[in-house]
């Protein structure tokens, strides 16, 4: 079980984690040139992936403890959940304010998952203009998804740095 790694065990560790992971945020969008200030960004939410249903539930019985499960479901047939924390993690003006967790698609290569916190979700108020900024700027999208309404953009996994752009807070979906 590699959960024992991840930063989550207490709200001072994940707090510990976010201020060192903020400023490697800030550095890939200060790489991409995306002016952030013009677009109005929020933090929103980190995405954990966990390498097996045992460890999905350890994850789970963790976050419990400091914040509080607003959506358990199901996406491409694994477990997903949603987790408001209780209190929101502010660092570098971006306020983290929920966890997602997810277990490992069917017929996953355990090897070629990427563990623990891997992906970072950013609300943009102007989401519209940010997509076209992307798009003008030939900027690497990996994947983008709508679902009733709720829209992001991910961007390629570069320097073990993973940002969804959303035009709203995942756990307000919810």
């Amino acid at each position: 079980m590699l959960n024992k790694y991840y930063p989550i065990s207490t709200p001072a560790v994940l707090r510990k984690f976010i201020d060192s992971y903020i400023p490697l945020v800030f550095n890939q969008i200060e790489n991409f040139k995306i002016p952030f200030k013009k677009f109005n960004i929020h933090g929103d939410h980190l995405g954990l992936q966990t390498i097996s249903a045992d460890e999905f539930d350890l994850v789970n019985d963790q976050l419990q403890n400091y914040s509080t499960l607003v959506k358990a479901g199901e996406i491409h047939n694994r477990r997903n959940n949603i987790y408001k924390l209780n209190n929101f993690v502010e660092s570098g003006g971006i306020q983290i304010q929920s966890v997602e967790v997810f277990e490992p698609k069917p017929g996953a290569n355990i090897s070629k998952l990427k563990p623990g916190f891997e992906h970072i979700a950013i609300k943009v108020d102007e989401y519209e203009k940010l997509v076209d900024f992307f798009d003008k700027n030939n900027l690497p999208i990996d994947k983008s998804s709508e679902f009733n309404g709720s829209k992001f953009f991910k961007t390629k996994l570069i320097n073990m740095i993973e940002i969804e752009f959303r035009n709203d807070f995942l756990w307000k979906v919810v």
